[in-house]
């Protein structure tokens, strides 16, 4: 069934729909513990493993916030026989986008893929796993493994997916990926809250379309629709601790050399684009599709958005991994409120110079 151009911005997404309504229908606990993780990283991109709760200041809505929870890289809670890892190790999560990639693409980023897998002999740091997804399916290659030979033996041998839908097939062809997309996402959100743990989601593919000038053409209702599957995934995906990577193998540009007015390539415009949306959605009347676009999605989880060339992407691959290995936990009891779906801005900073942190940009607090 085809979007109109009236319900543009009602898009049906079952997995965020089901949130909307388990969110709905849970109430939060008092106080309201926020769980963030936090990844921090030297000026060459380094991870710094061996910081304490001093190190770090939190800020939730510019005002200073208590931590009442810190966990290391690696460390255990308890001491002697007692002791525990409370957090397992991270999950790699390497998904293949052939709905909005040229099919031509594919044989390449498994090529790449494949050559990360097998680095180091194969001795995978942590559990990696291979999806494909080709807006009707998610397919998961083989159960999540640090044998990394195994991974690429089974990579190498599997089939390109049968459909693919290429950019620039139409309006509607652009609505049905945003649709598709976002569902492939939400579900794996939700298969990312049922594992204990952390997971870096690696999405390889220049995401979906931000649908410009949509927004004019939309009423009240829809936009309080739309803001409701933003603030779902939103947190969906901090409460399934999924930090996401939006990774386009197909760009290899500078976005400051760009004219977004001039340019002819759709994606050299959709990677500027993207920009405007970052800021959190306060109110209904701001929401946007591109407030829900892969790259808007993946900086406010405090990942990151990479463009490179296709040769470029196993050690893109590899550096993005280190992350796992810089990755702080902490917890803060959220302010009481009586306003439902109040966007509060977040931002850690430490007192130690030439580190940098990122953590989710924000949060939705609840009465």
């Amino acid at each position: 069934m085809r979007i109109s151009t009236a319900i543009i911005c009602t898009i049906a997404i079952p997995s965020l729909a089901a949130a909307i309504v388990t969110l709905g229908q849970q109430p939060a606990p008092r106080p309201r513990h926020i769980g963030l993780d936090v990844i921090v990283t030297n000026a060459l991109g380094k991870p710094v493993p061996d910081l304490t709760a001093q190190d770090f200041t939190l800020l939730d809505n510019g005002q200073p916030a208590r931590i009442n929870f810190f966990l290391a890289p690696g460390q255990a809670v308890g001491g002697g026989a007692t002791a525990a890892r409370a957090d397992p190790p991270a999950e790699i999560v390497i998904l293949i986008d052939s709905l909005s990639a040229a099919r031509e693409d594919f044989a390449v980023e498994r090529r790449e893929i494949s050559t990360f897998l097998r680095f180091n002999d194969g001795k995978l740091t942590h559990p990696v796993s291979i999806l494909i997804f080709d807006g009707k399916q998610v397919k998961r290659l083989a159960p999540a493994s640090k044998d990394g030979n195994d991974l690429a033996n089974i990579l190498d041998k599997s089939d390109p997916p049968l459909h693919i839908a290429r950019p620039g097939d139409g309006y509607y062809g652009a609505t049905d990926r945003v649709e598709q997309s976002l569902a492939a996402l939400g579900n794996l959100a939700n298969e990312a809250a049922k594992k204990p743990g952390k997971e870096l989601l690696l999405w390889i593919g220049p995401g979906w379309d931000l649908l410009p000038g949509t927004d004019a053409r939309t009423t009240n209702n829809q936009m309080q629709k739309l803001f409701e599957q933003i603030v779902a995934m939103s947190s969906m995906l901090r409460r399934a601790r999924v930090i996401l990577y939006a990774i386009d193998p197909q760009v290899s540009i500078d976005p400051s050399l760009v004219d977004p007015t001039l340019a002819s390539s759709h994606d050299q415009v959709r990677f500027i684009q993207y920009k405007d949306y970052l800021k959190g959605v306060k109110e209904f009347k701001k929401a946007s599709v591109g407030n829900l676009s892969l790259q808007v999605l993946a900086t406010q989880s405090g990942g990151r958005v990479i463009t490179l060339t296709k040769l470029e992407l196993s050690g893109e691959i590899a550096t993005c991994v280190t992350d796992a290995d810089a990755d702080y936990l902490v917890s803060f009891d959220a302010p009481p409120t009586t306003n439902k779906d109040e966007y509060h801005d977040l931002k850690i900073t430490l007192d130690k110079p030439g580190l940098t942190a990122r953590t989710r940009s924000g949060y939705y607090n609840q009465p």
